[in-house]
């Protein structure tokens, strides 16, 4: 889905430098779609403001660990309404982070990340389905089996996640 209001995510990896093309657009029910294709590539430090948080809310968790995964900046201001989704994200992002042995500083409105040993820790899900899955794929990432505490929260969202993922980091 590439919906004006849906590709905050992967406008904010172009802008830092990520290479990303969008290919085969077309329209299906009113909607454009299109596939995405990822190429490996490095990123800048992210600085995201209120401006671009309704864009971009519910991929703050991924953005997150990309950003801890790449040992780059990232700085998260304006989104205080983190703290009234499925949990608060700001604490869960942030209580993670710490576990992972990333530098974290907490705001009312956001966190900034900016340095970190990045080793593998279990995984407090806070029943989040985005909490889980964005530190599922960090703890995957660093080649552990993750540890989630509550793996139930994802079906909210992609019951097949796990399975896909999975499948996509081993190939």
């Amino acid at each position: 889905l590439l919906n004006k209001r849906r590709i905050g995510f992967i406008n904010k990896l172009i802008k830092v430098g990520a290479s990303i093309s969008l290919e085969n657009q077309r329209i299906l029910y009113g909607e454009r779609y299109g596939d995405i294709i990822v190429y490996k590539s490095s990123i800048e430090s992210i600085y995201i403001d209120r401006n671009e948080i309704p864009e971009l809310i519910d991929e703050i968790p991924a953005l997150a660990v990309l950003a801890a995964k790449k040992k780059k900046k990232i700085v998260v201001r304006g989104a205080s309404e983190l703290r009234v989704k499925e949990s608060d994200r700001i604490k869960s992002i942030v209580e993670n982070m710490k576990s992972f042995g990333v530098g974290v500083i907490e705001y009312s409105d956001g966190f900034k990340i900016e340095k970190n040993k990045l080793y593998n820790a279990s995984i407090k899900t806070f029943s989040d389905h985005r909490i889980a899955m964005a530190f599922y794929i960090l703890s995957k990432s660093l080649g552990s089996l993750p540890g989630l505490d509550n793996e139930k929260c994802i079906n909210k969202s992609y019951p097949r996640f796990i399975e896909d993922i999975n499948r996509v980091i081993n190939d």
